[in-house]
């Protein structure tokens, strides 16, 4: 059995920086084949969670719009996809393209005051430094 990442066989190591739930970015080395295997597995598990909110909307209400948006909104979100446009439409890995790809853009970023939400964590991780 073998999956789209390993018939590729891209060994090339990439440096992928994460934030942690304390909210400290965390900086890990990957290559590409365990970061995009990893991008799907996230990306299948963001479907799944949204499919089954809509079918416990549907089951519990009986309210059928919510499935055909779900039907409507996962193919197009699929296209969408950058580990869909490299592997399956063939696009080079450049630009928008490149790993590791940039998070979405967060709908709530103006309000929270991003820069302020970055900061404090950094700073709270130099005061308990400072302590030890």
């Amino acid at each position: 059995k073998i999956t789209v990442t390993e018939s590729k066989e891209d060994k090339t190591k990439i440096t992928v920086t994460e934030k942690g739930f304390d909210g400290i970015d965390k900086t890990k080395e990957q290559t590409v084949n365990e970061y995009d295997s990893a991008a799907i597995i996230k990306s299948v598990g963001s479907s799944l969670f949204g499919l089954c909110i809509t079918c416990g909307i549907h089951y519990k209400w009986g309210n059928p719009t919510p499935l055909l948006f779900q039907c409507l909104m996962g193919p197009l979100g699929l296209i969408e996809e950058p580990l869909f446009k490299i592997h399956v439409l063939g696009y080079k890995a450049e630009g928008d393209l490149k790993r590791p790809f940039k998070p979405p853009a967060s709908p709530f970023e103006g309000l929270l005051g991003t820069p302020a939400a970055t900061e404090e964590p950094k700073k709270i991780e130099e005061k308990k430094r400072g302590k030890k």
